[in-house]
C-alpha cells in the first residue's frame, strides 16, 4: 500500500526496506547430511567448503566432458582457430 501513494519517491520507508529485508535473511540452521548445523561458525565453514569444493574442479576431469562441443555447434575449422589464437608478432 505504501509503494502504491508515495511511488518512487525517495522516502525513509524505502530507505528502511531494504535494512530490515538484511536482518531477516540469515542463516540459523542447515542440514549436512544426516546432522544439522545451528552454530554460526559451523554454518560458515559448512557453506566454505562447499563452495571451494564446488570451484576447485580439477580441470582435467573437465576435459573428460566435452560439454562444450556438444551444447555450441563449432563454427571455425582447426587451422583458423589457430590462426585467431596466435600469439601475435
Amino acid at each position: 500500500m505504501k509503494w502504491h501513494t508515495d511511488g518512487d519517491r525517495n522516502t525513509s520507508y524505502f530507505q528502511r526496506v531494504p535494512k530490515s529485508d538484511k536482518k531477516t535473511n540469515l542463516i540459523s540452521t542447515i542440514r549436512s547430511g544426516d546432522s544439522v548445523l545451528t552454530k554460526p561458525e559451523q554454518i560458515a565453514n559448512h557453506i566454505s567448503n562447499h563452495f571451494k569444493h564446488l570451484f576447485s574442479t580439477n580441470f582435467d576431469v573437465l576435459q573428460d566432458f566435452p560439454l562444450v562441443e556438444k551444447v555450441i555447434r563449432q563454427l571455425v575449422d582447426e587451422q583458423t582457430n589457430n590462426l585467431l589464437t596466435v600469439l601475435p608478432s
